[in-house]
């Protein structure tokens, strides 16, 4: 049960919260190169 619980709880907790982040940060940087780029 503990293996279980374990993994069937981890993924989605460690998906949930890095998947924004990572998608925040790779938006912020993106923006950046990309004001960069175009100023």
């Amino acid at each position: 049960t503990r293996l279980s619980s374990s993994t069937s709880s981890s993924p989605r907790i460690s998906t949930c919260a890095q998947t924004p982040e990572k998608i925040d940060v790779e938006g912020m940087l993106n923006s950046l190169f990309f004001n960069e780029d175009f100023n």
